[in-house]
């Protein structure tokens, strides 16, 4: 039973990073709301085909940091964006997750309300999928499928400590626990099942609850059983240490965002971005 579960969650997996690098890019449109997504089957099952058919060659993409931008006071402004080329990977990797959200089985079983808070609270998900991306292929910062790696110079890194510690905390955080693709698609579970977000009904505060303890105590079980029972215990508290660490970077990443809507930064802004900047 414990098997079937991870399988089914590595299968999910696997669907969620084949619509990361399918044709499938929603754009940025004007009075995007979130309930747009709410409708309908989750689209992780749709075969859209890969966006690219050749391999994508590394590419240094030099995004300004959010402490910057504010600092500044720089306009964003994604109005040109060239969709059929490249992804547009920060604003596409939450509505990839919130696709993989809706797959979960727990999903189907909340009420509306519930359902909005929790697609709403996306970019955590994000953020880990990213990260594991990263941190399978082996680099110390995100990458995305399409070859695009973070970079900045020592300066900027030190202008900008909290974008640094969210492109790389994480990996360094996953590289730590030598987490694997089961320990991690548990995990993935565990992060998104939060039965203290707010908007939820009172009934499904239960149902995710006890999903996020099914998933737990099936880390747990594996973890034990792959560590050790000497070294599986603090395993596994470091494993699920990486909630924690995702959650608290997230927080610091919608604050930046909250202080960039409100002075005006975002020339695209949109309901879609705003529910979740400010998804608790």
């Amino acid at each position: 039973m414990l098997e079937k579960h991870m399988q089914y969650l590595l299968t999910m997996e696997e669907a969620h990073q084949k619509l990361r690098i399918s044709t499938y890019a929603p754009k940025i449109v004007s009075g995007l709301r979130i309930d747009d997504f709410k409708p309908g089957p989750s689209k992780l099952g749709h075969d859209f085909g890969p966006m690219q058919s050749q391999p994508y060659e590394p590419s240094a993409v030099k995004i300004v940091p959010v402490e910057v931008l504010i600092r500044d006071r720089v306009t964003v402004d994604l109005s040109n964006f060239d969709y059929s080329v490249k992804k547009l990977w920060l604003f596409q990797d939450k509505i990839y997750s919130i696709e993989y959200i809706k797959a979960l089985p727990v999903y189907n079983l909340l009420e509306e309300c519930s359902k909005k808070a929790l697609i709403s609270s996306g970019i955590a998900c994000a953020n880990f999928t990213d990260a594991y991306y990263s941190y399978t292929h082996h680099s110390d910062r995100t990458c995305y499928p399409d070859g695009s790696v973070m970079t900045w110079n020592n300066e900027m890194r030190k202008e900008s400590p909290g974008s640094t510690r969210l492109y790389t905390g994480i990996i360094a955080a996953m590289k730590e626990a030598e987490l694997d693709s089961r320990e991690y698609a548990l995990l993935k579970s565990i992060l998104i099942c939060n039965p203290l977000l707010d908007g939820l009904h009172p009934y499904d505060v239960t149902f995710l609850h006890n999903e996020k303890e099914r998933c737990t105590k099936t880390l747990l079980s594996y973890v034990l059983a792959r560590r050790g029972a000497a070294k599986g215990p603090a395993y596994f508290s470091r494993c699920l240490s990486l909630v924690n660490v995702t959650n608290t970077l997230t927080s610091w990443q919608k604050n930046q965002c909250i202080v960039m809507l409100a002075m005006g930064l975002f020339k695209n802004s949109m309901p879609f971005a705003e529910t979740m900047y400010h998804s608790h």
